[in-house]
């Protein structure tokens, strides 16, 4: 993946952590509430995947928030 892609993606895990965070939230909860695996939240927290864009729209409406937002 291009370096430019590798920001963005890194970008985006540092905003789901930080809203994460900001509601006391653990990736566990956050993962129950999306629907997704734990290891997915952290996986994407740390820039190291991909999400799909319906992952993406799970995520942002467990922490109350959009997609728009998140990027």
């Amino acid at each position: 993946m291009k370096t430019k892609a590798l920001l963005h993606l890194h970008r985006l895990g540092e905003q789901v952590r930080k809203r994460r965070e900001d509601q006391n939230m653990s990736q566990q909860k956050l993962a129950n509430q999306a629907k997704v695996h734990t290891n997915v939240v952290g996986r994407i927290e740390r820039g190291l995947c991909n999400p799909t864009l319906l992952t993406l729209i799970a995520i942002a409406t467990a922490l109350d928030t959009t997609v728009d937002q998140l990027l």
